[in-house]
């Protein structure tokens, strides 16, 4: 016994031998079980030192293999027949949870929000091509996103290839190219690890995101034996210092600017630069303004916060004459047409992580591609030891001038939303206004909006040790939210966790994810705001179709007839709900939810809410009936 217990610490043993070896040497499988739970902290004390271990089985039992010795602790699964080999290497296996959810679309939004959450390596497993094609869209999402995200199939043997056989396609890899960043089909069973290894490598990376891999049936279960390596030697932390030179550029042309401000981005959160970033912003008196990022990268209730843009600056009164532009881990501006979105008279400082991200449709003044902390720390200090006596007043006076700014815009805000207060359908300011009070003061939010933004989101506090914000995804493909609460709630169990959905955001495919929520025990706070109505897109297309219009007829975004109760839908899962009318509803809504989220269970909170915009009254659809077509009543 002493030689098989040396063999399994040394890594020479896998945990299937040892139980095989064990039981026939007398051993009961529970007595042989509790060894190896014995054991289990020295192997993990020697993986953690950076010891390589070799395993021998199957692809299959190489890859779970490979996954716990990277720290991996959940496999998302999207059920399937394919996957019946690496069901078979987990049998018995505690130190990795499978985590079920009812469709793929489903199983990948949750894994991209416990990746957006937590940073660590997610794994997500779903069947064949029908199955990686279903959950494409999140894909894409978790890609934008940089979330470190391997998606994996277990595909048709390779043996049968090219014969147009059962959910089979001619390339399944490069039909997810687009999606990911690195797509790849694993050839051997003794490869599987390293190209395992490979995939969390490129996920991992900045700028991160999700990737792909095709595993065919003959790989996953024919036997291989290689190496499996401990985490620490496959990733590639990089904190890069910027160039010294580029940094005193910088500082020079911040100091001597006349309206300088600051977009702040993902790279901020993710390279932990909030407080630097606060520190630069208040020293040079600059605005700031959140740029495209699925987190909260500045506080909300700074004097200095402008607001979050998505395209343009336009809405931005107060950035009027601003002349220098210092971008700290943003992507650029969408630049969708001719017209550009960054004005030619910005002088640009451009930071971000990754060079292929810098001076891409704009020209930099000063490019730096560096770690978003070291940059900002470094800016810090050439900035104070640069600025005048004069340099700071006017960086004081700008201060103090965006806080008298903003305390009249916030007082204007207020006081409108006091006088929709009591609007019927519900103003979604007045929801916001209210989860506020209620929610906890250092809740998670996420949320699926793009023009509610600036009607519910202002109302919430977010920043460091306030609210925190996981979405909206870059990707902005909805259909991702609601799974997403679940990995986010995964990854930050003590944490209350709200969503914030449209009612046309959750009859994208989502709402089968109640059923993962109750299923898994995921205590998830779901607002939806139901005006039974596709608001942004009814906003966008009245606006470039002139006949639509002027005819007063919303031709596809009208949601009602059928008026849907979420509700009524949440019973379906066993999940609870109320249905909000009115707006002194809102607050026992609340308080009904956040008992239950106490209790450990999910709750949907119904609240039928106001149309806005452009034939926002419509609620005209183009009739169609088929069974007034029928010749026969069957």
């Amino acid at each position: 016994m002493r030689d098989l217990v040396a063999g399994f610490i040394a890594g020479r043993v896998d945990r299937r031998d040892f139980l095989k070896r064990m039981t026939a040497g007398g051993f009961t499988l529970a007595a042989a079980e509790s060894v190896l739970a014995t054991l289990a902290p020295v192997v993990s004390a020697q993986a953690a030192g950076g010891e390589i271990q070799v395993a021998e089985g199957t692809g299959a039992y190489l890859l779970i293999a490979q996954l716990k010795a990277a720290g991996v602790k959940h496999v998302f699964y999207g059920n399937g027949t394919s996957s019946a080999s690496m069901l078979d290497a987990m049998v018995g296996d505690n130190d990795i949870h499978l985590i079920l959810g009812p469709e793929e679309g489903i199983v990948t939004a949750m894994a991209s929000g416990y990746a957006l959450a937590s940073n660590e390596p997610t794994f997500v497993n779903v069947h064949g091509a029908v199955g990686t094609a279903n959950q494409m869209l999140n894909m894409f999402n978790a890609k934008r996103d940089g979330d470190p995200l391997v998606v994996s199939s277990f595909t048709k043997s390779t043996e049968g290839s090219g014969r147009d056989n059962f959910e089979e396609v001619d390339d399944l890899v490069d039909s997810t190219k687009q999606f990911t960043r690195w797509s790849f089909e694993i050839p051997l069973a003794s490869r599987v690890p390293e190209l395992l290894r490979n995939a969390m490598r490129i996920s991992t990376t900045p700028p991160g995101g999700a990737t792909f891999l095709s595993i065919p049936t003959n790989v996953a279960e024919a036997k291989g034996k290689a190496e499996i390596y401990p985490r620490e030697l496959f990733t590639v932390p990089i904190r890069t210092k910027p160039d010294p030179r580029l940094v005193e550029d910088a500082a020079q042309i911040l100091i001597t600017a006349r309206k300088p401000f600051m977009l702040v981005g993902l790279d901020v959160h993710r390279d932990d630069a909030y407080d630097e970033t606060l520190q630069l912003a208040e020293l040079l008196g600059m605005q700031v303004v959140q740029g495209l990022s699925p987190f909260t990268d500045f506080p909300t209730d700074h004097p200095l916060y402008v607001g979050q843009s998505d395209r343009a600056f336009t809405p931005f009164r107060s950035l009027e004459g601003a002349d220098v532009l210092l971008n700290m881990g943003s992507p650029m501006l969408y630049q969708e047409g001719a017209a550009p979105v960054v004005s030619p008279y910005w002088k640009i400082i451009e930071v971000r992580s990754v060079p292929n991200d810098v001076a891409r449709w704009n020209a930099d003044a000063v490019p730096i591609v560096a770690n978003v902390k070291e940059t900002a720390v470094a800016l810090l200090d050439a900035v104070k030891s640069g600025m005048s006596a004069d340099a700071k007043a006017k960086a004081k006076q700008r201060l103090d001038s965006m806080a008298e700014f903003n305390r009249k815009v916030w007082e204007t805000r207020d006081a409108m939303a006091e006088e929709r207060k009591d609007q019927i359908p519900i103003a979604w300011e007045h929801v916001g206004r209210e989860a506020q009070k209620q929610l906890e003061p250092d809740a998670i939010i996420t949320h699926e909006f793009n023009s509610a933004m600036p009607r519910v989101l202002p109302w919430l506090t977010f920043g460091r040790g306030k609210k925190e914000l996981f979405g909206r995804t870059l990707g902005s493909g909805l259909g991702w939210s609601v799974g997403a609460a679940i990995g986010i709630k995964m990854a930050k169990p003590d944490r209350q966790t709200v969503c914030l959905v449209g009612d046309g955001a959750f009859l994208m495919g989502q709402i089968e994810a109640l059923w993962a929520a109750r299923r898994f025990e995921a205590p998830v706070l779901y607002i939806v705001f139901n005006n039974r109505s596709f608001n942004d897109t009814r906003m966008r297309v009245s606006a470039i179709a002139p006949r639509l219009r002027q005819s007063g007829l919303d031709m596809g975004s009208y949601l009602g007839s059928p008026d849907v109760s979420f509700e009524t839908a949440a019973k379906a899962f066993d999940v609870n709900g109320a249905t909000v009318t009115r707006p002194g509803e809102i607050a026992p809504a609340l308080a009904r939810g956040i008992k239950e989220l106490r209790d450990g269970r999910p709750f949907v909170i119904d609240v039928i809410a106001e149309r806005v915009g452009l034939l926002a009254d419509s609620t005209w659809y183009p009739k169609y009936s088929i069974a007034e077509r029928r010749t026969k009543p069957v």
